[in-house]
């Protein structure tokens, strides 16, 4: 017989291998579909949302013979449309995977797929906005609050159809540092003085409204291979510049395979829906550079 400590080497055989926590790499949560006009089509009425917008009339100056038969003015109608289309993602485990991996793990399959189609919308919605006509931006260039002041101003005087109501602004999260910068740029030669420079400082710049612009940062806004993004300010919620049409609600369902080996499950998930812009003279994008900051 042995003599000797027993330590975890010696009964290394009898040593449980259980994983005691779980997690899901954490993402960037959705922005976009709480800032448009998000809207239902209805079943049973085709394809496409369909929105008819009318448009202006114009008055003249008359004198007391003037016969206004003679020159009537005629109603001009458009036509708004989106059709939704379909997505939608699959996974498939089999029981013996499911009977064998750590509970933890197995709980976090359905979060994984929630995620992805959040990230999938929310990355569709910011599509649809970098789509704007007008970049009031420059490639290779830091942000500059002074976009999103023209932007607003423009979104609200416009000749085309003016809008009066709020508007938001979505950066990059690097673009909003620059904006950040300039708020704190003259630290360091004069005394911070109390109020917003102050505050930015000590706590960073958090958003909340610019130029009466809510601000807001989604890291789901892609990098090009020069290191640039387009972020973009538009007239927000319901009647503004982007719409957001649901077709079929969302379906998370799980299916039996029982002819895959000793058995196993099949989830899936679906949605259908679409996205335009109802109005370019109501949404403004910037293109500027988001190298990685340093300082």
């Amino acid at each position: 017989m042995p003599a000797g400590i027993t330590t975890t080497g010696v009964l290394a055989d009898s040593l449980d291998d259980i994983r005691s926590s779980a997690r899901t790499i954490r993402e960037y949560g959705p922005v976009m579909a709480r800032l448009v006009d998000t809207t239902r089509l209805r079943d049973n009425i085709g394809l496409d949302w369909k929105e008819v917008y009318l448009n202006r009339l114009s008055a003249t100056n008359i004198d007391e013979l003037s016969d206004l038969e003679q020159s009537p003015q005629e109603i001009v109608d458009g036509l708004f449309s989106i059709r939704p289309t379909a997505m939608g993602m699959s996974v498939f485990v089999t029981d013996r995977t499911k009977q064998r991996i750590n509970s933890l793990v197995a709980a976090k399959m359905g979060v994984l797929i929630e995620n992805a189609m959040a990230r999938k919308k929310d990355r569709d919605l910011i599509a649809i906005a970098q789509s704007a006509t007008t970049d009031l931006g420059t490639a290779g260039s830091p942000m500059d609050d002074g976009f999103v002041s023209a932007a607003v101003a423009r979104i609200g005087a416009n000749s085309t159809e003016p809008w009066d109501g709020q508007t938001c602004t979505v950066l990059h999260p690097y673009q909003k540092k620059d904006i950040q910068d300039t708020i704190v740029a003259g630290i360091g030669t004069y005394t911070i003085p109390t109020g917003l420079s102050q505050d930015v400082f000590l706590k960073g710049w958090s958003g909340g409204t610019l130029y009466d612009s809510e601000v807001w940062a989604d890291g789901n806004i892609p990098t090009d291979s020069n290191d640039d993004a387009i972020g973009f300010t538009f007239a927000k919620g319901s009647g503004g510049a982007i719409v957001h049409v649901e077709g079929a609600a969302t379906r998370m369902i799980t299916e039996r395979k029982e002819n895959i080996g000793t058995g196993a499950e099949i989830m899936y998930a679906t949605d259908e829906y679409g996205n335009g812009i109802r109005q370019q003279a109501w949404i403004y994008s910037y293109t500027t550079d988001v190298t990685p900051p340093v300082n």
